[in-house]
């Protein structure tokens, strides 16, 4: 089952609260985690109460619970989300490139379109953070090391191939992700409304050209 949820603010309108009860289990998990997400970056981890999201929801706290052992296991759920969502995002517009090159710039417009249509996921990112510091590893970072090595071996082809220099690709892919990740950052902070696809242009840009005339 599919609708639509009526949202003004992250709030969910009473006609939607009443479909919302007719949800299967794993529907009603799924509709939890998505406004959880708005919630969480909404009213910020720490002024978080489940009550206030299940009264928006049209359920009981119970039944939030019934699905997410604890406030800490909802916000890590609603990260991890996001990163699930990213890489399907990234995944769809990169698959559509045969070319090597044009496919890593296909994949960092798909990056920064991801975050400026969804903007809730970099203030999540800033929470865990700012929440959880002693976390061995951030969520984001986990997935990236999980997702990696097909960019690993994409480099690897392109170095064979003498059309990227012989660099070495570990520190490579890790300024590549640094600059991309910085420019969320900054443009989240700095409530920046750049045209994700111009900026992914310029970006792409200066890695392959640099800023010296030849």
């Amino acid at each position: 089952m599919k609708f639509p949820l009526h949202l003004i603010n992250g709030y969910i309108h009473e006609e939607d609260k009443k479909k919302l009860r007719k949800l299967s289990k794993k529907e009603r998990k799924k509709q939890i985690l998505e406004q959880a997400i708005l919630f969480f970056a909404r009213e910020g981890y720490d002024k978080a109460d489940l009550s206030k999201l299940a009264q928006e929801l049209g359920i009981g706290k119970g039944t939030i619970y019934r699905h997410f052992s604890s406030k800490q296991n909802l916000f890590f759920a609603a990260v991890d989300l996001g990163m699930v969502r990213l890489k399907e995002s990234i995944d769809q517009a990169a698959e559509k490139e045969s070319d090597p090159l044009y496919r890593i710039q296909k994949a960092i417009e798909a990056y920064l379109t991801f975050f400026s249509k969804h903007p809730e996921f970099v203030e999540l990112f800033i929470q865990e953070r700012a929440y959880f510091p002693h976390r061995e590893k951030a969520t984001y970072f986990i997935h990236r090391e999980q997702n990696i090595e097909k960019w690993r071996k994409l480099l690897e082809e392109l170095i064979h191939q003498k059309i990227f220099r012989p660099l070495p690709i570990e520190e490579t892919l890790d300024i590549m992700g640094d600059l991309l990740y910085g420019t969320i950052f900054s443009n989240f902070l700095a409530k920046r409304e750049k045209d994700p696809q111009e900026q992914a242009r310029l970006i792409w840009d200066l890695t392959l050209k640099g800023l010296l005339q030849k």
